[in-house]
């Protein structure tokens, strides 16, 4: 039987993320209070996706909110790539999950076709000369 399911934590960690990087949909956005490193409490973005939820450091914060915007109602189900990344944390190199987004597209119209006047043909009887 593998135990894995019963190691895992709450939220997704960088063990949970693919090689090649795993794509994602975000399906709500909220907020958890963690201890901080430094003593006391400390609120942090949650991005739930359809593989589990990911605590936003202000790296990858910053990273949604430039691609979809401030407000996290837009954020909801853009695509977001999560990649295995190795980051400098406390002085040692670790394993982190960083987002990558596209820019998001608003959506346009078309624009409609200029319009191309037509005019009758004219007849050579027409011609006056």
């Amino acid at each position: 039987m593998d135990v894995s399911k019963f190691l895992r934590g709450e939220h997704l960690t960088a063990a949970d993320v693919d090689d090649g990087g795993t794509l994602v949909r975000i399906e709500n956005v909220t907020t958890a209070t963690f201890d901080s490193t430094e003593g006391g409490k400390v609120e942090k973005v949650v991005i739930v996706t359809d593989r589990g939820s990911v605590v936003l450091n202000k790296t990858n914060l910053a990273a949604i909110a430039d691609a979809y915007g401030r407000d996290a109602n837009d954020w909801l189900g853009q695509p977001v790539k999560l990649v295995r990344e190795k980051v400098n944390f406390s002085g040692r190199m670790v394993d982190a999950i960083r987002v990558k987004c596209r820019k998001a597209v608003k959506e346009t119209r078309p624009k409609p076709a200029p319009k191309v006047e037509t005019r009758p043909a004219i007849d050579e009887i027409d011609i006056p000369f």
